[in-house]
């Protein structure tokens, strides 16, 4: 690629994609149709490993949403649950809609996945834009290097490892508290549910502690966030509850799902990391052994040549002086104090990242 001018921004592999409506931003018209969309989320699998995923928002104003990254691994628009009864629709089967991934061919360096979300009020309208942004551009007639392949499937989970998981779904519901009379009343709130499943909690026994990592925008006040065993998907649901500051503001959060690793895990770890240092002493060990036998075989050099006249005896003596500095330079590595070990993990990510926007005026 040759750039004529220069260019403010640049979107490298563009997707673009239609969502009107869906779990996360019901209709604000009854409508039959419970979702209306082609895509449900922007998918980021990041150079680190970490993966993210964003529900899409159909908003009252331009949205733009960039998330540094280096060297990506993939991004796409995909469309997760296709269930029928999530769509109702006979003739445009949006639940049959395809996903695209793009997977990038070698390092692409730093820069942005970008995600444009332009207001609709229809669904004929491709309203949704993702592209990855470099951080530098080639100056004008300078080529820039990009490859890569985009994949289409309606297969979404086979994009991922087999020992991760991912969102499955994001409801969005009014925020309520249950009375003492088991009802619930309204306290002002907005509430997400967020469905997390995929083999790496299948495998979990449903007693076991998962907890969440959450953090919300100065936006928000979290006043509720509760984590439980979901049995009809044999994952985790992850309940958030906040208070919005200010509705004519967008709200960022995130969340994951984590475990703490056992004491048995954490024992595992240590006995490498103490053979790590007994190996270091035993190499110091032995190269100090060393410079004692060559220490002692250039004296008994030296003592065999005292007889010698003066003049002959005084390189030997230079001689010996240079071996010992030559010596004594090379177990500086062994002579410096093993490395401290690092301290082992006491909790393990279990899932991707979810990470939404509430958009402003909603």
């Amino acid at each position: 690629m040759f750039l004529r001018d220069k260019v403010a921004k640049l979107g490298i592999a563009p997707l673009t994609s239609m969502y009107l409506f869906g779990a996360n931003q019901p209709s604000k018209v009854l409508n039959y149709r419970r979702e209306l969309h082609d895509s449900s989320g922007l998918s980021i699998h990041a150079g680190n490993g970490e993966w993210i995923w964003r529900p899409l928002n159909n908003p009252k104003h331009l949205a733009v949403s960039n998330f540094s990254i280096e060297n990506p691994r993939g991004f796409g628009l995909l469309q997760r649950g296709r269930d029928f009864s999530h769509y109702e629709d006979l003739d445009d089967r949006y639940d049959k809609r395809p996903s695209a991934w793009i997977e990038p061919k070698g390092d692409w360096g730093k820069g942005s996945v970008d995600l444009v979300e332009i207001p609709t009020a229809d669904e004929t309208n491709d309203n949704i834009v993702a592209f990855w942004s470099p951080e530098k551009l080639p100056e004008p007639g300078q080529p820039l290097d990009v490859a890569y392949r985009m994949h289409w499937t309606i297969d979404e989970a086979a994009l991922h490892a087999p020992d991760s998981a991912w969102v499955q779904q994001t409801l969005r519901s009014t925020g309520d508290v249950k009375q003492s009379n088991l009802i619930r009343q309204p306290d002002g709130s907005v509430a997400y549910l967020v469905d997390f499943e995929g083999p790496s909690l299948l495998a979990l026994p449903a007693d076991t502690e998962v907890r969440s990592q959450v953090s919300v925008g100065e936006n928000a006040e979290l006043v509720e966030n509760s984590v439980r065993y979901n049995p009809e998907t044999k994952g985790w649901r992850l309940t958030l509850r906040m208070k919005i500051k200010d509705p004519g503001k967008s709200t960022e959060m995130r969340a994951a799902l984590v475990k703490n690793i056992v004491t048995a895990d954490l024992a595992k770890t240590v006995p490498a990391s103490n053979s790590s240092v007994a190996k270091a002493d035993k190499v110091a060990a032995r190269q100090q052994e060393k410079m004692d036998k060559e220490a002692k075989e250039a004296k008994e050099t030296k003592d065999a040549k005292q007889a010698e006249a003066k003049q002959a005896e005084a390189k030997p003596v230079a001689n010996s002086k240079d071996q010992d500095n030559k010596d004594a330079k090379q177990p500086a590595a062994a002579d410096a104090a093993p490395a401290t070990p690092e301290s082992a993990p006491t909790e393990e990510v279990l899932t991707e990242t979810w990470s939404y926007q509430l958009p402003a005026d909603e």
